[in-house]
């Protein structure tokens, strides 16, 4: 038996700690009393699903009378589109003063602003009522919800978050000397904005001991290559983080 020298792969093990690559607080956009949840809590939702529902009757009656004042004012913009298409042959004949045609002139484009604001206001009404329905912004798991049923929520409320899955980024420290061997060790080259080590891939291992289906990779960001200048100014452990399962397979550092 002779022994042969050559290279060997070594591998090292880290305990992760998993989060969402998109961590999205779900707050209202209007204030009120919620009086529905749509979601289970830790369930996958989709982007746009009504996850609370806040009482639309304020946001419905405000949306009437804007409608109202709205229709209101389109009357007055007929009358005095009326009064003008009336009175300008009369103030041609000299039957009429030209000052009553300049101020029926002056009436109507009052009344046109007016049905103008008052478009924007009934369009702003609709959109508060739309808003008394709070969706999800990305497809993930929605956490546990911050309010309960008859809660009075505003704009700062948060009333739960939804954690986008794919990809997913899963956190572990490594030591100062992990860091140096691998920085001695690793044969990737550095660029403007990463250091590329550890190889090119990350195999995650779940809790029953089977490897995910997909790999991550890592790089560290550039907030440790700059650090790393710098030996007393370096944190250990390192924060690091792998994204898994990718479509997008790349992993940066988490920011201090």
């Amino acid at each position: 038996m002779r022994a042969i020298q050559k290279d060997v792969p070594v591998y090292s093990e880290w305990v992760a700690t998993l989060d969402g690559y998109v961590n999205a607080q779900v707050r209202p956009q209007v204030s009120g009393y919620i009086i529905k949840q749509n979601y289970q809590e830790g369930s996958l939702v989709r982007k746009g699903q009504v996850l609370f529902e806040i009482d639309p009757r304020p946001f419905q009656a405000a949306l009437d009378r804007a409608k109202g004042d709205l229709a209101q004012a389109q009357a007055q913009l007929g009358k005095s589109t009326l009064d003008v298409e009336r009175d300008t042959p009369l103030t041609k004949a000299r039957a009429i003063a030209q000052s009553q045609l300049d101020n029926e002139i002056q009436a109507k484009l009052g009344a046109q602003a007016a049905v103008e604001s008052d478009k924007a206001a009934v369009e702003q009404a609709e959109l508060n009522l739309e808003w008394t329905k709070v969706t999800s912004l990305v497809d993930g798991i929605a956490g546990i919800a911050q309010v309960q049923i008859g809660n009075l929520v505003g704009s700062n409320s948060v009333l739960t978050s939804v954690s986008q899955m794919d990809p997913i980024k899963a956190y572990f420290p490594i030591s100062e000397q992990a860091y140096v061997l691998a920085q001695k060790q690793s044969s990737a080259v550095s660029t403007k904005h990463t250091i590329r080590f550890f190889g090119n891939s990350l195999d995650l291992i779940l809790t029953d001991g089977d490897i995910y289906p997909r790999r991550g990779k890592i790089l560290l960001a550039k907030w440790i290559q700059v650090r790393a200048r710098s030996a007393l100014s370096l944190p250990f452990p390192i924060p690091a983080m792998c994204c898994v399962p990718a479509n997008m397979d790349v992993c940066m550092s988490k920011p201090t």
